[in-house]
């Protein structure tokens, strides 16, 4: 379904937000929502990742792409994380949209799920779940940039 729905539970309304205009997907299922619930992260057709202001029910102009197809998506504080069948997991800032690594996921499975945690160094945990039913996991440290280590 190309849209998405935005529920108020306070005020016990319901905005349904559709797709961005132009847009070829056929399907908004998958998506993850920031720790502090200003934005949403959509899978898209080609390896794009769409980004949405929750608060505001609004598409963000800029679009996240990786190479392969985008399965998956995971925020942490300050990033975003996607990562699909070519088991290449990216990591972008969430202000500037701007790519700050890649990390080749061990076993090289496509990806089926993403998930973050914080840790107590001050910087969280990455879990990469494949389709061969493998969960990675990385400790990401307070650097989004600085290099994973494997737990």
């Amino acid at each position: 379904r190309p849209f998405y729905y935005r529920y108020d539970a306070a005020a016990e309304t319901a905005v349904k937000v559709r797709a961005r205009p132009r847009a070829s997907d056929k399907s908004l299922e998958r998506f993850a929502q920031s720790p502090d619930g200003a934005l949403l992260a959509f899978t898209a057709k080609d390896g794009r990742v769409l980004l949405a202001d929750a608060r505001r029910s609004c598409w963000l102009p800029s679009e996240l792409k990786m190479s392969g197809t985008a399965r998956a998506v995971a925020f942490s504080e300050r990033c975003v994380y996607a990562s699909g069948g070519d088991a290449t997991v990216y990591c972008w800032d969430v202000r500037s949209s701007r790519c700050l690594a890649t990390l080749p996921d061990a076993g090289a499975s496509p990806t089926s799920t993403l998930a973050c945690a914080p840790n107590d160094d001050g910087g969280h945990w990455l879990f990469v779940g494949s389709e061969a039913g493998v969960v990675n996991v990385y400790s990401r440290g307070a650097s989004p940039a600085a290099a994973p280590t494997f737990s």
